[in-house]
């Protein structure tokens, strides 16, 4: 995750980070680690109001051969999912936590009632992409992956992702055409519903990423 940190590094607000010592000499041991705990708390936190063990059955029960990521083609948003599916795709801003909350995680080794609640009531600011320039901005969006309209999300939202691997049994011709229109219709109906049932549970609206990330070949 070190190196998606460093790519990440122009909208991090490096000056607040090195003041809470969470970035040293351009280390960023520690704010990987805090980060680490924390996107492991945070699945724990939402799990109460969704299940991606569940979605994941939903997947596999639908029939559409959809393949599972080989974990060494993973991203470091990935391997931190409990899903074979589903992950936070959402980067975590952790030097906007607290010092108090930042000294409480970095003792951590792993998640327990006093993460989760500094989780719970930190998560809405953590998730938001909005610094820019050198400020923090109000009205901003984030761009994951293509810049085509649907990556193109406000910044404020936390973001799921669905990335799905190779088709293990249907591999060309006529049959995956139909397959692949079929999957991309569910994962359609799939992710509005999944909105939708979320408005108003969350202090953040939810957006799915509609296949962003998908690996046929």
């Amino acid at each position: 995750m070190i190196e998606e940190i460093k790519r990440q590094k122009d909208f991090i607000n490096q000056k607040m980070a090195e003041e809470k010592g969470l970035i040293r000499k351009g280390d960023y041991t520690l704010y990987e680690k805090i980060e680490r705990i924390y996107r492991e708390g945070l699945y724990q936190v939402l799990a109460h109001y969704f299940d991606l063990l569940q979605c994941d059955k939903v997947v596999e029960e639908i029939h559409l051969d959809f393949g599972v990521v080989p974990e060494e083609r993973k991203n470091p948003y990935q391997k931190v999912s409990p899903s074979k599916y589903f992950y936070i795709r959402n980067f975590l801003f952790i030097e906007k936590l607290e010092k108090e909350d930042i000294d409480l995680l970095k003792e951590k080794e792993e998640v327990d009632e006093a993460v989760l609640e500094v989780v719970k009531k930190t998560y809405p600011e953590v998730i938001r992409d909005n610094y820019r320039r050198g400020v923090y901005e109000d009205a901003t969006t984030t761009c994951y992956g293509a810049m085509i309209p649907k990556n193109i999300i406000d910044s404020k939202n936390l973001v799921i992702a669905f990335h799905c691997g190779k088709n293990e049994n249907i591999v060309r011709g006529k049959e995956f055409m139909e397959n692949l229109k079929a999957q991309k219709f569910f994962i359609q109906e799939f992710s509005r519903t999944f909105e939708r049932k979320l408005v108003g549970k969350l202090p953040v609206l939810v957006t799915v990423l509609e296949k962003t990330y998908v690996d046929y070949l």
